[in-house]
């Protein structure tokens, strides 16, 4: 789980990871697409009681464009239930616009969007927060505070221990309920009782509540959808757990500073009188200076006047210069003034003008170049501090991938369903025959799922109203229909057809428990039924399995198809569906397999031609058998028909539709089939 805010603290904590990042920024976007998020909530900031969020439609677009570019499957947007008021705002007209937004991209993108309106939400250590103010207020002992409603009001806050259940109620069942759902607050204590709590922390405090003619929002009742949908309910009134918030006010505020920190703090905020303390102190010693050397000839040729604004201009930069200039101006004038010069010699000859312009001068340029080394600096610190936190960032992000990659690794190959048994399942499965897919795909989801409960229909065409029992577990043939109608499973093809499995969270009795598809081309053709399931195997992990399952055998069956689709003509006799003899025992040979393995049922059945050629006798088959029939030509003349799913209960109708078309045929074993050297020969 990643947790992203402006006002939040970078750390982690087991499985929890904490950045500090807007939503519009790079680094949000690096999060995003790093961990591929599947699920993605969004919470509003109007869920702070009187705020004013004037960024919000613009983190949602910014959000959404990166929902966009990734694959998440399901969208939260927790959202304040002022859009259900009925007094016309504008937090009303901007919360509406933006689960507009969220609507508009759940429908192009075919994402799952559910939109959850809320009560307000409290927290007594969020600086921004209507507690926390109301506390600061108190620490701070202000004389009194102002409610913005009336005493007898009832509040409308929610508590975050109730959104959490509703959050883990929402996930074990996100199927249930409406895209959009309104949460209803217990709303047990008044502002009244707020304020008693905040007399009883300051008795000296005042509070003052507003008048009934104060504009306050009223909320439009409605059916409380989600007690009924998801069987939860708020427990808890956050004004009842106003002295546990309190305590947590009260450990966040009372942190005494370092040494270090209240040492920056009081240069920070002396600096400014240091300065002018160092100013007056050295125009003093350079007073002195001045006077004491006045008559030495080695001193003479120094210019303590200048040396100062230059010292102050470029330590201090170019105010302080000016300042140092102003002051040595006044000495200047002084030093003329003892030397005999008036006022007004000083004033009307140029000539002494040029001393006090190159103080100034002096002060400028020296302030300036003290002002472009400190706004290089500056760039510089920015530039490496936001290098410092980008590799902080990235470093985090690798650490956290190597975290990962390592749990991953233990699990893989010390669990059950490890990287040793996926490796397993891949080697198994791989193949280019389909119906050795088929017959391998049981034993393997029977293995993994631990489950012996699972069929495999196929379908052959879109239209088609019934799906084919492919093959099946043993315990449950006995219990399926060769032929599954589907009338009634609409609801579970639109389910799988979205690449989803389909839970039976009902207990429908005529519905299996999971039911998982296979696509080809876009179009579903195989459907994976888990008939019974025990407790423990009714949960997103055990979903998830199926899901995974299914993906693997899909990445296989698809390519087997293709692949016979492609050799076709190596398969079938020239201009036929009959096929060659190789191929034909192959397949019988497969289905002898699975049938010994009690997974599947068939029939042999030998055919007499009677003189008829082979593209005769294809045009007699071609619709009096079945998509799963495969017809063979035997090197002994005669005809060989393999019927999937046939037992002794059906074997007498595939006989009597042979015998209709004019043809004598009889029911035979493998063994008594012909050898192919027979052929050869």
């Amino acid at each position: 789980m990643v947790l992203c805010g402006t006002d939040c603290e970078e750390k982690k904590d087991q499985n929890i990871k904490w950045f500090q990042i807007e939503v519009k920024s790079q680094r949000f976007k690096t999060v995003f697409h790093t961990y591929n998020f599947e699920r993605v909530i969004y919470m509003s900031e109007y869920l702070t009681y009187h705020t004013s969020a004037e960024n919000e439609l613009e983190n949602i677009r910014n959000l959404l464009r990166n929902c966009r570019k990734s694959a998440i499957s399901q969208l939260i947007y927790f959202t304040s239930d002022v859009v259900c008021s009925i007094e016309e705002n504008s937090k009303r007209m901007i919360l509406e616009a933006a689960e507009r937004l969220f609507h508009y991209y759940a429908k192009q993108c075919k994402v799952d969007l559910r939109i959850i309106r809320s009560p307000f939400l409290l927290s007594p250590v969020k600086k921004n927060d209507y507690l926390y103010g109301l506390f600061h207020t108190v620490y701070m002992k202000k004389d009194q505070i102002r409610m913005d409603a009336p005493e007898e009001e009832h509040n409308h806050f929610m508590d975050m221990r109730d959104i959490a259940e509703f959050f883990y109620r929402l996930s074990n069942n996100w199927e249930a309920g409406e895209c959009v759902l309104r949460l209803f607050p217990v709303a047990k204590c008044t502002f009244r009782d707020l304020g008693e709590f905040l007399k009883s922390i300051d008795p000296g405090l005042t509070v003052q509540y507003a008048d009934h003619s104060a504009s306050r929002p009223f909320f439009r009742k409605g059916e409380n959808t989600v007690r009924t949908a998801f069987g939860w309910s708020p427990m808890y009134d956050p004004l009842e757990s106003l002295p546990t918030y309190y305590k947590e006010y009260l450990k966040l505020n009372e942190k005494k500073p370092g040494l270090r920190e209240r040492i920056s703090r009081f240069v920070h905020l002396k600096s400014s009188t240091v300065m002018v303390i160092e100013l007056l102190l050295t125009a003093l010693f350079v007073e002195y200076m001045n006077h004491i050397s006045g008559n030495s000839v080695q001193f003479r040729m120094i210019d303590y006047r200048l040396l100062y604004v230059v010292i102050f201009a470029s330590v201090y930069g170019t105010n302080a210069g000016f300042l140092a200039s102003i002051i040595e101006s006044f000495s200047l004038a002084l030093a003329y003034y003892q030397r005999g010069s008036n006022w007004l010699m000083i004033f009307y000859d140029p000539g002494n003008w040029l001393p006090f312009i190159f103080l100034y001068v002096v002060a400028a340029v020296c302030g300036y170049v003290k002002q472009k080394n400190d706004e290089n600096f500056h760039f510089i610190q920015e530039e490496n501090n936001s290098l410092k936190e980008r590799l902080h960032f990235i470093t985090s992000l690798y650490e956290e991938a190597l975290d990962y990659k390592n749990q991953y690794r233990k699990d893989l190959i010390g669990s059950r369903d490890g990287f040793g048994r996926i490796f397993e399942v891949v080697q198994r499965l791989s193949n280019t025959v389909p119906e050795k897919i088929f017959a391998e795909s049981i034993p393997v989801m029977e293995d993994v799922l631990e489950n012996n409960s699972i069929a495999i229909y196929t379908i052959n065409d879109v239209s088609a109203k019934y799906a084919r029992l492919e093959i099946c577990s043993n315990g449950i043939s006995s219990e399926l229909k060769k032929s599954l109608h589907l009338s009634g499973y609409e609801k579970i093809l639109e389910t799988v057809k979205s690449g989803r499995v389909w839970f039976n969270r009902n207990l429908q009795s005529d519905f299996p428990m999971y039911v998982a598809g296979i696509l080809a081309e876009g179009k579903l053709s195989v459907l994976i039924m888990i008939y019974h399931a025990e407790y423990g195997q009714t949960n997103n992990y055990y979903a998830n399995l199926i899901r995974i399952l299914s993906g693997l055998m899909e990445n296989f069956i698809v390519k087997a198809w293709e692949y016979r689709h492609a050799i076709e003509e190596r398969i079938y006799i020239s201009g036929t569906n009959i096929a060659k003899w190789d191929y034909f025992t192959e397949q019988l040979k497969i289905e002898s397999d699975a049938a010994a393995h009690h997974l599947t049922s068939f029939r042999l059945f030998q055919i007499d031609p009677e003189g008829k050629s082979v593209t005769d006798l294809d045009i007699l088959f071609k619709n009096k058998t079945r998509v799963h029939d495969l017809i063979g030509y035997g090197p002994d003349g005669f005809l060989y028909m393999l019927a999937a799913q046939v037992d002794e209960n059906s074997e007498q109708i595939v006989l009597d539709r042979i015998l209709a078309m004019g043809l004598s045929c009889r029911i035979i074993s493998a063994d008594a089939l012909p050898h192919t050297d027979i052929l050869q020969k």
